[in-house]
């Protein structure tokens, strides 16, 4: 896993022709791996194949979700896009990948603002801008709780 998130950041800057192609496939290797090891994680609670059913119903959402992270993103579209209610979709959406929606979409942009971090030298307040965080304050925050040290902390590691 950590070679694939060097690879990214190595990727993005870079920035050699295809190479937003190139973030998305090493993305889409990353989403499979912790698909799996979320899958692992969580089979006491749902049987296998409802686990998959419920993964097949909202894997638009995480498509959307990984194609637009740096966007506002509401339960409500998310549902939508699946083609079903909120209220089910929540529920599905917990049984396939553990978690709320929201705190999905959290994490993934806490794995793509590491990335970055780590990767890149853009400023704290453009990764945060570039995840969908409203203010690099409220990033910071997130960080902090997230991974357990400050962002700045974590670039002079």
């Amino acid at each position: 896993l950590h070679g694939l998130l060097m690879h990214i950041a190595r990727e993005h800057q870079e920035k050699a022709p295809g190479y937003q192609a190139a973030i998305r496939g090493l993305m889409m290797q990353v989403f499979v791996l912790l698909l799996r090891f979320g899958l692992q994680e969580d089979t006491s609670s749902a049987a296998p194949g409802e686990t998959m059913r419920a993964y097949r119903l909202i894997e638009p959402a995480l498509r959307y979700i990984r194609d637009n992270y740096s966007q506002s993103i509401s339960v409500e579209e998310l549902a939508n896009l699946c083609q079903i209610s909120k209220h089910y979709f929540c529920r599905v959406f917990k049984t396939a990948m553990g978690n709320s929606a929201i705190e999905y979409l959290l994490a993934y942009r806490m794995m793509v603002s590491d990335i970055l971090l780590v990767g890149t030298d853009k400023s704290v307040s453009q990764i945060a801008e570039s995840c969908g965080f409203e203010s690099a304050q409220y990033f910071c925050r997130c960080y902090k709780r997230h991974f357990g040290t400050s962002p700045g902390k974590r670039r002079n590691q």
